[in-house]
């Protein structure tokens, strides 16, 4: 017999999750005023890079300061963003630039003091992006150059999460560590200390599409998840510096960032049925909240507590952004999170234009064949390398991409080439 207080909690736990559904109708009506128009579809990035010496050695913040400094001294560039830190003293942590139409890119810390990332606006299509993007990537090479280290394009580090060279003491970044590490103590697995601080030492080129109608049309991304177990050969760099074949770049890199988040149903591959609003706020109700370990509900689903701890709605979803391979926002943006940064600008170009052209033909009401427990299982099977990566289906992949950039109207076509 269910208990009262059970009764209470699962009517709790309902009347969350209407809450939520309530709130995403309310803020997404205004988005999708219009029926999807693919030339209306927007490109930016969120592009992470390494800062190393020569040995390709991960640098300390002394040396990481001295070029955010540079770059904060460059004509247009301001200082946006400073802490000071008890141990450290003051530290810019995010610098920004305005464009002569007001649009805004950033340089901030991505993990302190040895990685940066770039985030840029919406552009209307490559080109523009391109033209904007390019002098940034090549003004950050030179500071970094003069400075004697390397801007440095690679999936991963070639040295241990655990090692004090990429650990920071940082509040948000330590409490990050305890976070998994709570993960773990509250299911009674050991401990991987190279889990729980994995993200240190990876690095990943986000494409960001806007004007989607995720929100009207959810099979958008339902079939954006079909295609990913058949593109990993095309979303990953052939080779990294070490020389790692390309099975052993996914399977080193899923490996330890999935494992603290083994029961979460949103990290990686989404554990659903298929992907629709529905589904998708019944997996954010089940996940452990990320917050600071000291917190009573961190590491606890909204299921668990029958409420919302702190915040908004808007808070939350934001918190759930890094679980997601591909993260939908409420302003009509699709972010793809899970690509390993490919070395050079024409790759990064490439890998964009790959992704947005797949999502034109996705908006387009493209639907690979499969479901999704299907996919998620192939998925799975491929990134722990149980089964190979193949390329046999790339190049249909590769070609869909094609047509989606033709269909555009931009010639943007012409960025997309086998990585």
């Amino acid at each position: 017999m269910v208990s009262a207080q059970e009764k209470a909690q699962e009517e709790s736990t309902q009347n969350l999750r209407l809450e939520i559904h309530r709130f995403l109708q309310d803020r997404m009506a205004g988005v999708y005023s219009v029926e999807q128009n693919l030339g209306q579809l927007t490109i930016g990035l969120e592009q992470e890079c390494f800062l190393v010496d020569q040995n390709h050695k991960p640098i300390e913040s002394d040396l990481s300061q001295e070029f955010m400094t540079r770059l904060s001294g460059q004509r247009g560039w301001t200082a946006f963003e400073s802490f000071n830190f008890d141990e450290m003293g003051p530290l810019i942590w995010r610098i920004s630039k305005k464009d002569d139409q007001g649009r805004v890119t950033t340089v901030r810390y991505r993990h302190h003091p040895h990685q940066i990332e770039i985030i840029t606006p919406q552009f209307k299509d490559l080109h523009d992006f391109k033209d904007s993007f390019a002098p940034v990537f090549e003004l950050l090479e030179t500071i970094a150059t003069d400075l004697g280290v390397k801007l440095w394009n690679q999936p991963m580090l070639n040295i241990p999460s655990f090692s004090t060279a990429v650990t920071s003491s940082i509040p948000y970044w330590a409490d990050m560590m305890k976070f998994r590490t709570k993960l773990y103590l509250k299911r009674g697995d050991a401990i991987d200390s190279e889990a729980v601080n994995h993200p240190a030492i990876i690095s990943s080129t986000k494409t960001v599409v806007g004007g989607v109608n995720w929100h009207k049309n959810p099979k958008i991304i339902n079939s954006l998840y079909l295609i990913e177990p058949k593109i990993l050969t095309l979303t990953s760099p052939r080779r990294s510096i070490y020389g790692t074949d390309l099975q052993e770049i996914v399977r080193k890199r899923w490996d330890k960032l999935i494992d603290p988040y083994k029961f979460s149903p949103l990290m990686g591959f989404p554990r659903l049925v298929e992907w629709n609003v529905e589904t998708w706020v019944d997996a954010l109700m089940r996940t452990p909240l990320m917050g600071p370990a000291v917190k009573t509900w961190s590491g606890m689903s909204l299921q668990e507590l029958g409420e919302l701890p702190f915040g908004s709605f808007s808070t939350f979803l934001a918190e759930m952004r890094e679980l997601q391979m591909i993260y939908p926002s409420l302003s009509g943006t699709l972010t793809f999170q899970s690509d390993p940064s490919p070395v050079t600008l024409k790759n990064i170009l490439s890998l964009m234009a790959f992704r947005l052209g797949l999502t034109s033909i996705a908006c387009l009401g493209f639907t690979p064949k499969g479901t999704f427990i299907e996919a998620e299982k192939e998925w799975k099977k491929k990134i722990t390398g149980i089964d190979a990566l193949s390329a046999v289906e790339a190049p249909a992949y590769f070609a869909a991409a094609n047509k989606g950039l033709q269909l555009r109207e931009h010639a943007e076509e012409r960025h997309l080439v086998i990585m």
